[in-house]
């Protein structure tokens, strides 16, 4: 099995720090959404997305 050496714990915290980021996450891009428009957002999110 091919792995890069880290445990359960480094994936539940990868996890968990996706989970919170949603979380914070969601509620500021929906109200960016409702400020902004939806197709102006979504280009910025997709701009976002390719650079991370």
């Amino acid at each position: 099995m091919i792995g890069l050496g880290h445990g359960y714990a480094a994936a539940g915290a990868v996890g968990a720090a996706g989970t919170i980021g949603t979380a914070v996450g969601a509620p500021l891009l929906g109200r960016l959404v409702d400020h902004r428009g939806l197709r102006t957002m979504i280009v910025l999110t997709l701009c976002a997305e390719v650079v991370f």
